[in-house]
C-alpha cells in the first residue's frame, strides 16, 4: 500500500530558528499518521535524488522504526549528485 505524507501545519515561522525537537515532531507525526490509517502501512517509500530534502525525509522515516524503502530517482543533475543518492541509500 502506497503512502504519501504531507505535513499539514507550519512548524516554525520563516524568520524563527528551527525548534530543536523538529525531527522528533515529524517522526511522531509520521507514526501517528500511519496509526490513523484503516490499514497501517508495513513500510514507507521515499524517492531520493541525492539532495538534502529527500535525504532528510528518508532519514526521519527510517527513525520511525518502519521499514523504509528508498528509490533512487535521479533528476537532471550532475553524476556526482546522483552518486550521493546511492551513498545515502547504502547508509540507510
Amino acid at each position: 500500500m502506497g503512502l504519501l505524507l504531507y505535513y499539514p501545519t507550519p512548524v516554525y515561522e520563516k524568520d524563527d530558528a528551527m525548534p530543536e525537537d523538529f525531527n522528533q515532531r515529524l517522526e511522531k507525526w509520521i507514526i501517528d499518521y500511519c496509526k490513523s490509517m484503516s490499514k497501517q502501512p508495513d513500510s514507507l517509500v521515499v524517492g531520493i535524488s541525492g539532495g538534502i530534502d529527500s535525504s532528510v525525509t528518508s532519514a526521519i522515516c527510517a527513525l520511525t522504526g518502519k521499514k523504509t524503502i528508498v528509490l533512487s530517482m535521479p533528476i537532471k543533475q550532475i553524476k556526482e549528485q546522483h552518486n550521493l543518492s546511492l551513498k545515502h541509500k547504502n547508509w540507510l
